[in-house]
């Protein structure tokens, strides 16, 4: 599975987020670009240990969903509700937005020999590399959502 800690996958994403303009629209769900790029910020805060998310599901959901969202080689179901620890920022700046999420990006990737990863909300412990295939799923997922 393709990897955030990887330099060719973690260089290919920030080039689609760089792609991305205020007047990209969503090829489905509800997010406009700029929530959509905030929504991604409020993922890295969690991934990163920066916000506490409150769990959900039961240790079988939680193991279920793990091994669907980070092992299953299919896309991800479309629109899909967030916990509302990953909708806590709304759009200010684009730019300045984008270049959050370029810099969250950059954080995790210089984590990769971190061992003590905080715990997903939705998918429980996760090992390093489990973090780092999530974080390119949801951003791949996202980005494509908006044609990128």
């Amino acid at each position: 599975m393709t990897s955030l800690f990887e330099p060719t996958a973690n260089r290919k994403v920030t080039q689609r987020i760089d792609r991305l303009t205020p007047q990209h629209g969503p090829r489905w769900g509800r997010m406009s670009v700029g929530e959509m790029v905030c929504h991604l910020n409020d993922y890295f805060d969690v991934a990163l240990g920066r916000v506490t998310a409150k769990p959900i599901g039961n240790t079988i959901t939680r193991a279920l969903g793990r091994w669907i969202a980070i092992y299953l080689p299919l896309p991800w179901p479309r629109n899909i509700r967030t916990l509302p620890e990953f909708k806590a920022t709304n759009p200010a700046d684009f730019e300045r937005d984008r270049s959050a999420l370029r810099a969250n990006i950059h954080a995790f990737a210089e984590r990769k020999d971190q061992t003590d990863w905080p715990s997903n909300p939705a998918f429980g412990k996760l090992s390093s590399n489990q973090w780092a295939v999530l974080a390119y799923r949801h951003l791949d997922h996202h980005l494509k959502q908006f044609g990128e």
